[in-house]
């Protein structure tokens, strides 16, 4: 018998938790599941599987996965830009100068990794695969073949690679077969510029709904106390670096969430919010990605046109 495995390496992105009763307890309890997709989950603890129904034994598996852990993937750039032309124009705060001091120490250590998998999100991968291969030996008796595609950001093709090599190097006997290209982002990345059911032209959100994540934003967010930390006068954001308001505070936020991605500086920027604008920050951010990507009224079914293959 001829086993298959096929493994599907996505660029995708998940709500990474769901707004219900208890969540703001949550985030309290565990400020790094604030971190929406960057939050690196347990993938350690190895529980119990549900058994089989008598009779049954695993012949074929099917794995659909994210990319592991990443680097930000444009924040750094934005940031030194951001803080460098206030810094000239002599409009940060003492704690916005600390705050670029800190910063220019570790963009030395991020810098041109922006989007690349880190060295936690090839341990992930290579962690299911083994978990995978012990879990499941019947799949992996005789001749067995594993199919793999990806979407083509290398933080996707590092993870397919991760998780290919510790199976080869489990078992050299296996059948080996991987692609990355554009023609599968219909449906592992529909939204992606380079998928090729992409209608030109086209926004990411119908005009009320970007107008409708802005007021959110503005309505939840404490954002002229968090910029007043940065910089002498709130207004510097909009008419000295001349962005949104909530770019620069987006942009904070994900590079201080990123931090628990890597394998050094973990809260390097620990204390940069509260655990209420955090919290705050999260709530705004999860309704962003809900309008992204589900396909709810007013949605104009993007996210199933893009996905027409």
């Amino acid at each position: 018998m001829k086993n298959t495995i096929s493994l599907i390496t996505a660029f995708i992105i998940s709500l990474g938790f769901c707004h219900s009763q208890g969540t703001k307890e949550i985030i309290y309890k565990d400020p790094y599941k604030s971190a929406g997709v960057y939050y690196v989950y347990d993938y350690k603890s190895n529980p119990v599987l549900t058994p089989a129904p008598d009779g049954y034994r695993p012949v074929y598996i099917s794995h659909f996965g994210r990319h592991g852990a990443r680097y930000c993937r444009g924040e750094y750039d934005s940031m030194h830009a951001w803080l460098t032309k206030a810094d000239k124009a002599g409009a940060l705060t003492s704690d916005g100068m600390e705050y670029l001091k800190r910063f220019m120490i570790f963009y030395d250590k991020v810098n041109d990794r922006e989007g690349n998998l880190t060295a936690i999100g090839r341990d992930q991968h290579r962690t299911i695969a083994s978990r995978i291969f012990s879990r499941f030996p019947e799949v992996f008796e005789g001749t067995t073949k594993v199919e793999a595609v990806s979407t083509e950001p290398s933080r996707c093709i590092m993870s397919m690679w991760s998780f290919l090599s510790t199976l080869q190097n489990l078992d050299a006997s296996l059948e080996l077969s991987a692609d990355a290209s554009a023609c599968y982002a219909s449906w592992l990345q529909p939204l992606a510029s380079n998928n090729p059911h992409v209608i030109a032209g086209r926004p990411r959100y119908n005009k009320k709904t970007t107008e409708d994540i802005k007021e959110y934003f503005y309505d939840t967010v404490d954002w002229k106390n968090i910029l007043g930390r940065f910089f002498i006068s709130p207004e510097t954001v909009q008419k000295k670096l001349r962005i949104d308001p909530r770019e620069f505070i987006n942009a904070v936020y994900f590079i201080d969430a990123d931090t628990q991605c890597l394998d050094h500086d973990k809260d390097y920027f620990d204390g940069v919010f509260s655990l209420e604008e955090k919290y705050a920050i999260w709530k705004a951010y999860v309704a962003s990605t809900f309008a992204l990507l589900a396909n709810y009224e007013g949605a104009d079914n993007l996210t199933v046109d893009y996905s027409a293959y």
